[in-house]
């Protein structure tokens, strides 16, 4: 395990040492991340944690089918980037919506970091049985939060929604579902 973390740190180290001189203006960063005037959000999540987000969030990714379906229903998928391989599969439920490329691991519990730090995500979303501090503990010197939603626990779906729903600037709809 150490080993695949070392080697996880030298091969973005390196692809930002060579990707230095393509640095954007402020401007231009603001125009691609959608606009984002800097304002944040401290959600609670599912497990208690204080995370600082972007408000709202406009580039997530996302581990398990449940969480994914409450961001279906309160009209935020746009803003998915990325998803596990159990939801990518499901071709026929999301209409194909997911594409091979947007996959970020095996499961919650199998990750693919590198390829979650390729996506540039502002923060993954995963439940709190999944391997959420060891994503904390990779993602986190890349600027990528980590927020724990346990979509899948019924007694917990209407908090599942507003913490989405907060997230996503979808308070409104989550408030209707949930």
């Amino acid at each position: 395990m150490f080993k695949k973390k070392i080697a996880v740190l030298m091969t973005v180290a390196l692809l930002a040492a060579g990707f230095g001189g393509c640095a954007n203006t402020d401007s231009e960063t603001k125009e691609q991340t959608g606009g984002t005037d800097g304002a944040t959000q401290i959600v609670v999540d599912s497990v208690g944690r204080e995370v600082e987000l972007p408000d709202p969030v406009t580039k997530a990714v996302v581990a398990n089918a449940y969480n994914t379906e409450i961001i279906n229903a309160i009209d935020a998928l746009d803003c998915v980037i990325g998803v596990d391989y159990n939801i990518y599969q499901d071709k026929e439920s999301w209409q194909n919506r997911f594409t091979e490329d947007m996959v970020i691991g095996k499961s919650q519990k199998e990750l693919n970091y590198e390829k979650i730090i390729e996506l540039d995500p502002e923060v993954l979303i995963l439940t709190g049985n999944g391997t959420y501090e060891e994503a904390e503990e990779q993602l986190e010197p890349f600027g990528i939060q980590v927020v724990v939603c346990d979509a899948y626990y019924t007694n917990q779906f209407e908090q599942s929604c507003e913490i989405l729903g907060q997230i996503f600037g979808k308070e409104e709809e989550a408030e209707e579902i949930g």
